[in-house]
Protein backbone atom coordinates (compact mmCIF):
# COMPACT_ATOMS: atom_id res chain seq x y z
CA UNK A 1 0.00 0.00 0.00
CA UNK A 2 2.55 2.13 1.04
CA UNK A 3 4.30 1.52 -2.85
CA UNK A 4 1.10 2.43 -4.28
CA UNK A 5 0.67 5.90 -2.53
CA UNK A 6 4.27 6.90 -2.96
CA UNK A 7 3.61 5.62 -7.21
CA UNK A 8 0.74 7.51 -7.42
CA UNK A 9 2.58 10.61 -5.61
CA UNK A 10 5.43 10.65 -7.72
CA UNK A 11 2.71 10.31 -11.09
CA UNK A 12 0.46 13.20 -9.99
CA UNK A 13 4.15 15.09 -8.96
CA UNK A 14 5.44 14.46 -12.85
CA UNK A 15 2.33 15.70 -14.70
CA UNK A 16 2.37 18.50 -12.55
CA UNK A 17 5.30 19.22 -13.63
CA UNK A 18 5.20 18.13 -17.28
CA UNK A 19 1.61 20.72 -17.58
CA UNK A 20 3.51 23.64 -15.75
CA UNK A 21 6.56 23.36 -18.40
CA UNK A 22 4.02 23.17 -21.21
CA UNK A 23 2.23 26.19 -20.16
CA UNK A 24 3.92 28.18 -18.08
CA UNK A 25 6.31 30.31 -21.08
CA UNK A 26 8.01 33.04 -19.23
CA UNK A 27 9.03 34.33 -22.42
CA UNK A 28 10.42 34.38 -25.97
CA UNK A 29 12.52 30.95 -25.01
CA UNK A 30 9.62 28.98 -24.20
CA UNK A 31 7.49 30.70 -27.03
CA UNK A 32 10.30 29.55 -29.68
CA UNK A 33 10.05 26.35 -28.68
CA UNK A 34 5.99 25.97 -29.77
CA UNK A 35 5.80 27.90 -32.76
CA UNK A 36 4.77 31.12 -31.18
CA UNK A 37 5.54 34.50 -31.84
CA UNK A 38 4.07 36.38 -29.49
CA UNK A 39 2.78 35.98 -26.19
CA UNK A 40 0.62 37.76 -23.80
CA UNK A 41 1.18 38.31 -19.81
CA UNK A 42 -2.59 39.59 -18.84
CA UNK A 43 -5.59 37.93 -20.09
CA UNK A 44 -8.77 39.34 -19.12
CA UNK A 45 -12.40 39.96 -19.72
CA UNK A 46 -15.62 37.44 -20.05
CA UNK A 47 -16.75 34.71 -22.41
CA UNK A 48 -20.29 36.98 -23.07
CA UNK A 49 -17.95 39.94 -23.64
CA UNK A 50 -15.18 40.55 -24.90
CA UNK A 51 -11.53 39.51 -23.90
CA UNK A 52 -8.76 42.27 -23.50
CA UNK A 53 -4.71 41.05 -24.59
CA UNK A 54 -2.29 43.26 -22.64
CA UNK A 55 1.18 43.15 -21.79
CA UNK A 56 2.00 41.22 -25.01
CA UNK A 57 5.53 40.50 -26.36
CA UNK A 58 7.10 39.79 -29.89
CA UNK A 59 9.59 36.60 -28.97
CA UNK A 60 11.62 38.43 -31.56
CA UNK A 61 15.19 39.66 -29.89
CA UNK A 62 17.10 42.27 -30.82
CA UNK A 63 18.10 46.35 -30.40
CA UNK A 64 14.48 47.07 -31.03
CA UNK A 65 11.92 44.35 -30.96
CA UNK A 66 8.63 44.96 -32.52
CA UNK A 67 5.91 45.81 -30.62
CA UNK A 68 3.23 43.14 -31.19
CA UNK A 69 0.57 45.85 -29.43
CA UNK A 70 -2.69 44.86 -27.05
CA UNK A 71 -5.32 43.27 -28.46
CA UNK A 72 -9.21 42.55 -27.97
CA UNK A 73 -11.04 39.17 -28.77
CA UNK A 74 -14.68 38.12 -28.39
CA UNK A 75 -14.76 36.04 -24.86
CA UNK A 76 -17.29 33.23 -26.87
CA UNK A 77 -13.94 32.33 -28.61
CA UNK A 78 -12.63 30.50 -25.46
CA UNK A 79 -15.73 28.33 -25.13
CA UNK A 80 -15.51 24.66 -26.51
CA UNK A 81 -14.50 24.66 -30.20
CA UNK A 82 -14.74 28.30 -31.55
CA UNK A 83 -13.13 30.91 -34.27
CA UNK A 84 -12.24 34.52 -32.89
CA UNK A 85 -10.72 37.35 -34.32
CA UNK A 86 -8.16 39.10 -32.64
CA UNK A 87 -8.02 43.26 -33.59
CA UNK A 88 -4.68 44.06 -32.29
CA UNK A 89 -4.01 47.84 -31.97
CA UNK A 90 -0.03 48.84 -31.53
CA UNK A 91 0.51 52.90 -31.70
CA UNK A 92 -1.23 54.43 -35.19
CA UNK A 93 -1.34 50.58 -36.79
CA UNK A 94 -4.39 48.34 -36.56
CA UNK A 95 -4.09 44.79 -37.05
CA UNK A 96 -6.11 41.46 -37.05
CA UNK A 97 -5.82 37.86 -36.40
CA UNK A 98 -8.38 34.64 -36.76
CA UNK A 99 -7.63 32.18 -34.59
CA UNK A 100 -9.84 29.04 -34.39
CA UNK A 101 -9.07 27.30 -31.15
CA UNK A 102 -10.42 24.56 -28.49
CA UNK A 103 -10.89 25.00 -24.93
CA UNK A 104 -10.78 22.11 -23.35
CA UNK A 105 -11.09 21.22 -19.05
CA UNK A 106 -7.84 21.06 -17.48
CA UNK A 107 -7.03 17.81 -15.38
CA UNK A 108 -8.19 18.44 -11.70
CA UNK A 109 -4.40 17.78 -10.87
CA UNK A 110 -3.73 21.32 -12.29
CA UNK A 111 -6.62 23.40 -11.14
CA UNK A 112 -4.73 24.92 -8.57
CA UNK A 113 -3.47 26.94 -10.93
CA UNK A 114 -6.58 29.40 -11.24
CA UNK A 115 -6.13 29.97 -7.31
CA UNK A 116 -9.57 32.03 -7.49
CA UNK A 117 -12.38 29.90 -5.92
CA UNK A 118 -15.00 28.47 -8.25
CA UNK A 119 -12.59 29.50 -11.73
CA UNK A 120 -11.94 26.40 -14.02
CA UNK A 121 -9.01 25.79 -15.79
CA UNK A 122 -9.01 25.38 -19.14
CA UNK A 123 -6.30 24.75 -21.96
CA UNK A 124 -6.59 26.90 -24.95
CA UNK A 125 -5.37 24.84 -27.95
CA UNK A 126 -5.78 26.28 -31.67
CA UNK A 127 -4.09 27.53 -34.98
CA UNK A 128 -3.61 30.96 -36.46
CA UNK A 129 -6.37 30.89 -39.86
CA UNK A 130 -6.02 34.62 -41.32
CA UNK A 131 -3.62 37.25 -40.07
CA UNK A 132 -2.22 40.79 -40.99
CA UNK A 133 -0.28 40.96 -38.14
CA UNK A 134 3.53 41.35 -39.03
CA UNK A 135 4.80 39.28 -35.68
CA UNK A 136 2.44 36.49 -36.58
CA UNK A 137 1.91 33.82 -39.23
CA UNK A 138 -1.19 31.99 -40.61
CA UNK A 139 -0.66 28.16 -39.25
CA UNK A 140 1.37 29.62 -35.86
CA UNK A 141 -0.22 27.71 -32.85
CA UNK A 142 -1.71 29.08 -30.30
CA UNK A 143 -2.22 27.88 -26.97
CA UNK A 144 -1.62 28.44 -23.29
CA UNK A 145 -4.33 28.77 -20.24
CA UNK A 146 -7.09 30.39 -18.66
CA UNK A 147 -9.29 30.12 -15.24
CA UNK A 148 -12.89 30.84 -16.45
CA UNK A 149 -15.54 31.20 -13.61
CA UNK A 150 -18.58 29.99 -13.67
CA UNK A 151 -19.53 33.95 -13.98
CA UNK A 152 -17.18 33.58 -17.50
CA UNK A 153 -15.04 35.69 -16.03
CA UNK A 154 -11.93 34.97 -17.95
CA UNK A 155 -8.29 35.67 -16.28
CA UNK A 156 -4.76 33.72 -17.19
CA UNK A 157 -3.55 31.83 -15.05
CA UNK A 158 -1.13 32.91 -12.33
CA UNK A 159 1.76 30.72 -14.23
CA UNK A 160 1.41 31.87 -17.89
CA UNK A 161 0.73 33.20 -20.65
CA UNK A 162 -1.44 32.91 -23.64
CA UNK A 163 0.98 32.54 -26.99
CA UNK A 164 0.30 33.25 -30.94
Amino acid sequence: MRRLTLVTAALVIGVAACTIGLFSSAGPAGADQFNTNVYCRQVRGTTGGSVALTSCKARTVGMHPPNPGSGTIPGATFVGTSTGTVTWTAGANSFSTTVTVTSTRAPDVAQRWCGRLGSTLYYVNGTVTANDHPDITVGDRVFGALCISPAGVVRQTKYGSLLF
